[in-house]
């Protein structure tokens, strides 16, 4: 019963030995970790680890404040991620801001490409195919085909026009009627990209 439990006791110090080396392991690929999936994959693996070594021995001291130390570091670690993600984002939209000037206040509606909206064309005035999220019908003498707009921080392409498209207006190409007419009507500030 005894030697029993000595082996017991043997493969469990293995066992912990061996994910306090695969800890080291991770955290030098967390360190390299560059998104917040692989940094909480390692956590959960230090997480692991100190569960491990509570139901093996509680009492070691020294193994379950190693995996606490482990848990801290992912955690920091997962911060530092979050940060740096951030600032790439902010630092992203500051330079799209800066590549943009503002065209002022737009009247936005939308339109399908169904023949209530469409008057039964079934392409663009450039020729370009209709594309949802993308397509937006504008007067040419105020903002020239092709050109790059945002509008609610979406950026559109200037491919279309119609007859009821008039000067500091934009229809905006939507999947089907019942989105364009849910969508509605609106007037909002209008950039265009440099």
């Amino acid at each position: 019963m005894i030697k029993s439990k000595k082996l017991i006791v043997l493969i469990a110090l293995c066992f912990v030995l061996a994910l306090v080396g695969g800890l080291h392991a991770g955290a030098e690929q967390a360190l390299k970790a560059r998104n917040e999936g692989e940094c909480w994959y390692f956590k959960n693996i230090a997480h692991q680890g100190a569960e491990a070594a509570r139901i093996i021995g509680g009492d070691n001291e020294a193994v379950l404040a190693y995996f606490g130390k482990a848990w801290t570091d992912y955690n920091n670690l997962r911060k530092q991620l979050i940060e740096q993600k951030q600032a790439e984002a902010q630092r992203q939209e500051e330079e799209r801001k800066a590549n943009m000037v503002s065209l002022g206040t737009f009247q936005i509606t939308h339109y399908c490409p169904c023949s209530i909206c469409n008057g039964g064309y079934s392409g663009t005035a450039t020729g370009a195919a209709m594309t949802v999220g993308e397509t937006i019908a504008v007067d040419p003498s105020v903002i020239p085909y092709w050109t790059h707009v945002v509008i609610n921080g979406h950026e559109y392409i200037a491919e279309d026009c119609g007859g009821g498209i008039k000067g500091r207006h934009i229809d905006v190409l939507v999947s089907d009627h019942a989105t364009a007419l849910a969508k509605g009507s609106y007037k909002t500030e209008v950039f265009m990209v440099k």
